[in-house]
């Protein structure tokens, strides 16, 4: 049976209730439902990348002169060199696209702004200035849409959200699974018909099977232990992975035949300990993942058996708590929410290894603005500023390497806190 939304059974939070010490569970950041299109060139050789950094940002600005001169004086205000010479640094937002509409819609979870809100985005790529369509959720964060179907993360339950025809989202959500106060859904991943559900609050993972897409009253398994209050999902084959904060470690499930999960992870010695671990991300035979207290990121290759290995096989040097992370083209671009900039790291395009210890590239830094979700797509990085309550785009060079400054922007929307985004194709 589908569990329709009763809105009497979700009354508003104020903002100030939602307010994010962290990304909190990336407090959503970002998705899995990336709708990968453009892939950035492969460049192996990551001396001469970081060397021809320079070149690809004089090659950048002549690419976007026409734009320039709309945030020319914000940017050097915010580099200092404005009246006072202040110490705090603000990336200029960009300006909204002037490209007619197109036929891509972004959606974005506005955690304190209790809604996601549908942008059309220009044919250029770029985002308008305000969204064409909302729906109003209490506290969103993780979003996934896959056919057709948005399903939303939120603070005592999952919505899914049937999407209309020109992409624009209806008043109300399909479904919705039984509220539960304090489960804090934070992050999921669809494996045929089950829905899979990191249920912080909980301690466990939820599987709830699908019925035309949608949610339904019913649920397959929870599992987990005292110590897991699993932040992170991920599939690979017939596995789920979770990664618990109290447990500092990944854990490994199997997918039953009828998609429910084992009352218990996988029995593993040795473990694989990661430091309040963050996002995730299963790249073919590589799971990559953030090391909260090390402020690093891992890559481990999985093991025959499905299970990963105890120590990570390369890893980055400490740099920062990272909110996200998306692996393309030979690139991992990394959201850092405490440093307030986008990192990105080599990777090598037949091992999948890190290659480079430091980043060799990062956008300007807002030590304010709180990075957080990411999504990529046609050649065009798309980031929540959760701080500075807009998304930001960056234009990326042919070899995957974005602008220093924002190319676009949405416009800012006072205590919004936008935490996710993913990506559909409809038609105006």
């Amino acid at each position: 049976m589908i569990a329709t939304y009763n809105p009497s059974r979700h009354p508003a939070i104020p903002p100030s209730r939602h307010l994010a010490i962290w990304p909190s569970g990336h407090l959503a950041a970002g998705c899995h439902a990336i709708a990968w299109g453009w892939i950035p060139r492969p460049r192996p050789d990551w001396t001469a990348r970081a060397a021809s950094v320079k070149r690809a940002r004089v090659k950048a600005s002549f690419a976007l002169l026409p734009r320039a001169c709309a945030f020319l004086i914000a940017a050097l205000t915010a580099l200092g060199c404005g009246s006072g010479g202040g110490k705090e640094r603000e990336v200029p937002p960009g300006p909204a696209t002037t490209a007619p509409p197109g036929n891509v819609v972004m959606y974005v979870s506005e955690g304190q702004g209790n809604r996601v809100a549908a942008y059309r985005l220009g044919t250029d790529g770029l985002p308008p200035a305000e969204p064409f369509s909302s729906i109003p959720l209490i506290n969103p964060r993780r979003l996934l849409l896959v056919d057709d179907v948005l399903y939303v993360c939120l603070i005592d339950s999952v919505v899914s959200i049937e999407i209309e025809p020109d992409g624009s989202l209806p008043d109300l959500p399909t479904s919705i699974t039984p509220p539960i106060a304090g489960i804090d859904a934070i992050d999921m991943v669809k494996v045929g018909d089950v829905l899979y559900v990191a249920l912080e609050g909980l301690r466990v993972v939820g599987a709830y099977p699908l019925q035309n897409g949608q949610l339904t009253s019913e649920s397959l398994s929870f599992s987990g232990t005292n110590l897991s209050d699993y932040r992170s999902i991920a599939n690979r084959g017939p596995f789920i992975y979770a990664a618990a904060a109290s447990s500092q470690r990944v854990d490994t499930y199997i997918i039953n035949e009828d998609g429910s999960l084992d009352e218990e992870p996988i029995p593993q010695v040795p473990q694989t300990l990661v430091g309040l671990p963050q996002d995730m991300v299963v790249v073919d035979d590589n799971l990559y993942i953030v090391d909260g207290n090390r402020r690093r990121i891992y890559q481990f290759e999985f093991l025959n058996t499905g299970l990963l290995p105890e120590d990570p096989t390369t890893e980055t040097k400490d740099e920062d708590f990272y909110a996200q992370l998306i692996v393309e083209g030979g690139i991992i671009y990394a959201s850092g929410f405490n440093i307030g900039q986008i990192d990105l790291y080599g990777v090598d395009s037949i091992s999948g290894g890190i290659v480079s210890e430091r980043p060799f590239f990062s956008t300007f830094q807002d030590v304010a603005a709180y990075p957080n979700g990411m999504g990529l797509r046609d050649g065009i990085l798309y980031v929540t500023q959760s701080g500075r309550d807009r998304v930001d785009t960056y234009i990326l060079g042919v070899d995957g390497v974005p602008s220093s400054f924002p190319s676009s922007s949405t416009n800012a929307i006072s205590g919004s806190y936008p935490n996710a985004i993913t990506f559909g194709v409809y038609p105006p």
